[in-house]
């Protein structure tokens, strides 16, 4: 790797780390990254990442978030927080929601450079319809549902890409479950799966090459 890519990568760095921190919006991220990208000197791209500091910048306010940090392992039921939507990270690592969770009607799921799963197969839902919202750079989001639910999704894509291989046969009658995907999603990748209780993905549903029943 030469001098001008590392340092690329570098401020690239830098920059999920100053959204992590909530020091810029998403749209300024995009604009950022689209600028780092093109830039040709060194200079330029420290001067695009020279003010991503908590002292040179104020947070944006996260009131009314909880922030659950979780192992890849943890499959505890997990409640939602009073009066605001639950949030997910996973950030440089991983997280998964799985087994008899209870799922609030809002998620707030962060990742940066890490991945996430969300197993809603033997989940507990609160409503008929739930809403997340996806903030996915550099990673990947794993979505398992049981065959029947309803996953719209209507992430933004950036230089991403989305799967959602349907199962052979006859359609699954509707369970009356609806799961939607909103929010942005930047070189990163989303899969979205169904499967019955208990089973596992293959190896071609685990690369997202097709269906796998």
């Amino acid at each position: 790797m030469d001098a001008l890519s590392a340092a690329r990568r570098e401020a690239v760095t830098r920059l999920c780390r100053a959204q992590v921190d909530g020091l810029v919006s998403v749209e300024g991220f995009e604009e950022r990254y689209a600028m780092i990208q093109e830039a040709t000197s060194r200079g330029a791209l420290d001067a695009l990442v020279a003010d991503l500091t908590l002292d040179d910048a104020t947070p944006l306010p996260l009131s009314g978030i909880a922030v659950e940090r979780v192992p890849a392992d943890d499959t505890a039921v997990r409640l939602p927080a009073i009066g605001g939507p639950v949030r997910i990270p996973a950030i440089v690592g991983s997280a998964t929601r799985a087994g008899q969770w209870l799922v609030p009607d809002h998620l707030e799921v962060l990742v940066v450079m890490g991945e996430i799963t969300l197993d809603f197969r033997e989940a507990m839902f609160q409503t008929d319809t739930v809403v997340v919202d996806l903030s996915l750079t550099v990673g990947t989001c794993q979505v398992i549902v049981s065959p029947g639910t309803q996953v719209v999704n209507e992430c933004r894509e950036i230089f991403s890409a989305s799967s959602h291989p349907r199962p052979k046969g006859r359609p699954a009658e509707p369970n009356g479950i609806m799961i939607v995907l909103q929010g942005r999603i930047l070189l990163a990748e989303l899969k979205i799966r169904e499967l019955d209780p208990g089973s596992r993905p293959g190896l071609a549903a685990r690369l997202g090459l097709g269906n796998f029943n």
